[in-house]
């Protein structure tokens, strides 16, 4: 009879362990479950009752005594572990080591999520075994959000769910909210940040760059590198509509102008088309004028002077000192570049945290007048150059390769680049930029430095009151990949993958057969 009580114990004991796994399979209780785990609990019950004396004996014992001890230990140790993982998942802190970040979300996309009012459903369509970069990219937004949720599924597992959202390719993701829609394609942080710009945006913003004078133009142009149309396509990303205005036909800027932006005129506006600027400014508009050297009249110096800004006549240049060795010793290479750099930003929210480094090609300086303060708007030098830049008047001279500095003529450096204002309190009026240089947001000089882009972005969400976009955006990952050669593909294989296992292999060899002399 004992060895078939113990046979009973055993039976008992895998009864109760299949119903929990059940269980465990099917998130459920099911009928199956239920019936395994009472019989086995049922028989071990009853073998507790009927062995009561020999129960109650086991636990006196010492051992038994230690051994709860050591399991009341563990499952201490085990509930705090427990406890700490949760903490964690719900108040996680995360470190990005990659020099570059490019695990991290940019601040773009942070101050998005961060802003959203409504829930926000991502449905991302992608076979089980490519899911996890979408995964993981998902991940860290619902990090940063408690209104961003997401679901990825199989298409091919959820053939009526792909169905009915109209998913035709493996990768595809829909947004939803509040009854609205989006769809990316080959997701990325870039794509689906903008995607959710676009979903989110209660206005469609109108942008319109003013023609006929000579300006850059915005449409795709391969021949025109002056053109402006990439940094036209990032404004189209985040729901901006661009347009092109022609003043001279008509007597007022449009009603759905949210910004009228002049892209380096060739020629003077009309006193008719200047007029109409000022009134759109006035009843609460919003303008950027981006001028070039050279350009002696562009006829709005005067709303300009009104608003209290000077536009120099002059172009601005850039010293730097190099050092080169030649037969003589070292040397010092003097270079003076008509590409001067941001060495500093004004404290405003545009530029606020923005670390990037920025340039001008041909650009003239600005200046704010001395009694800008009792005017009607409040001015902030938003770029300025390094001391070691001046505004160069003589252009005969730079012509000539002559140029320098001529304390009695030219404008010394610091100069000021860029200029941003706003209509004080109680006064009537909009918002306005004033650059000194066209040509930092144009296609061949967009990413000549690493700010040009996300420093004009940041200028139209201003100036468009859409703050919330003004931050760094979303690149594109490094690649960061080594190449070698086959020697050197050898020399790695050879030293990581032999030699230092095998060397590691001997020391230990050589320790047993030590110790066991001993």
């Amino acid at each position: 009879m004992g060895n078939y009580s113990k046979y009973i114990i055993y039976g008992a004991s895998l009864s109760v362990l299949t119903g929990l796994f059940l269980y465990v399979v099917n998130n459920i209780w099911t009928t199956a479950g239920i019936v395994f785990t009472s019989v086995g609990g049922g028989l071990l019950f009853l073998k507790i009752v009927l062995n009561r004396r020999k129960v109650m004996s086991f636990i006196g014992k010492r051992s038994t005594k230690y051994g709860a001890n050591a399991i009341m230990l563990s499952v201490i140790i085990l509930g705090i572990l427990a406890l700490g993982n949760f903490s964690l998942k719900r108040h996680s802190w995360r470190v990005d080591t990659t020099s570059s970040g490019q695990y991290s979300l940019a601040k773009q996309t942070i101050s998005v999520l961060r802003g959203l009012e409504k829930e926000v459903k991502v449905t991302a369509f992608q076979s089980e075994m490519q899911s996890g970069r979408i995964r993981d990219l998902l991940e860290e937004y619902l990090h940063h959000s408690g209104k961003f949720i997401y679901d990825v599924m199989d298409p091919d597992k959820n053939p009526d769910i792909a169905k009915k959202f109209g998913i035709k390719k493996y990768g595809e993701l829909v947004i939803q909210s509040g009854g609205r829609e989006e769809r990316i394609q080959d997701v990325n942080e870039e794509k689906l940040t903008n995607g959710l710009i676009k979903l989110i945006s209660d206005k469609a913003h109108k942008i319109y760059f003013l023609s006929g004078h000579g300006e850059k133009s915005f449409e795709l142009s391969v021949e025109n590198r002056e053109s402006l149309s990439l940094i036209t396509g990032e404004l189209n990303k985040v729901n901006y509509q661009t347009e092109t205005l022609h003043l001279f036909q008509q007597d007022s800027v449009p009603e759905d102008a949210s910004l009228v932006l002049i892209a380096g005129a060739e020629k003077s506006l009309l006193p008719r088309e200047v007029g109409a600027l000022r009134e759109y400014l006035s009843g609460g508009g919003s303008l950027m004028l981006m001028f070039e050297p050279r350009v002696e009249d562009s006829g709005i110096d005067e709303l300009l002077s009104d608003i209290g800004v000077t536009l120099q006549n002059d172009i601005v240049l850039e010293q730097s000192a190099s050092f080169i060795i030649s037969g003589g010793g070292l040397k010092r290479n003097m270079r003076v570049s008509l590409e001067p750099t941001a060495a500093g930003y004004g404290q405003h929210r545009i530029t606020e945290d923005f670390r990037l480094a920025s340039a001008f090609p041909t650009a003239r300086s600005l200046e704010i007048q001395e009694n800008s303060e009792s005017g009607d708007y409040d001015l902030t030098e938003l770029v300025l150059t390094s001391g070691s830049s001046w505004g160069e008047t003589d252009f005969e001279l730079l012509d000539k390769n002559q140029a320098g500095f001529d304390e009695n003529r030219d404008n010394p450096g610091p100069v000021v680049l860029a200029v941003v204002g706003k209509v004080k309190e109680g006064r009537e009026g909009g918002r306005i930029i004033v650059v000194g240089d066209s040509d930092f947001p144009s296609n061949s000089y967009l990413e000549r430095a690493p700010g040009n882009k996300d420093l004009f972005l940041n200028m139209v969400s201003w100036l468009l009151e859409d703050e919330s976009l003004i931050s760094i955006r979303p690149r594109d990952p490094e690649d960061r990949r080594v190449s070698m050669t086959l020697k050197q593909t050898k020399v790695v294989f050879w030293l990581l993958v032999v030699s230092l296992p095998v060397a590691i292999l001997g020391f230990g060899i050589g320790v047993y057969f030590k110790r066991r002399k001993y």
